[in-house]
């Protein structure tokens, strides 16, 4: 997104790999944008990482 607003803060971690829950609102097979940047001990950022795409999982319902 463009606009800030668009754009969805998922937390700090202190490890190269994590796991990140799309919140439920977002529909199955909608495309997302993550974005990354290192923090040093004073909490200040780098740069981030060039925006990579991704697509939500899901979209149907298997009957039960």
């Amino acid at each position: 997104p463009q606009q800030i607003e668009g754009w969805l803060f998922g937390g700090n971690v202190s490890a190269t790999t994590f796991d990140f829950t799309i919140p439920a609102t977002v529909a199955g097979g909608s495309r997302v944008w993550l974005i990354a940047a290192w923090v040093n001990a004073k909490l200040q950022s780098g740069p981030t990482c060039r925006p990579v795409q991704t697509y939500v999982a899901g979209g149907m319902v298997q009957a039960a």
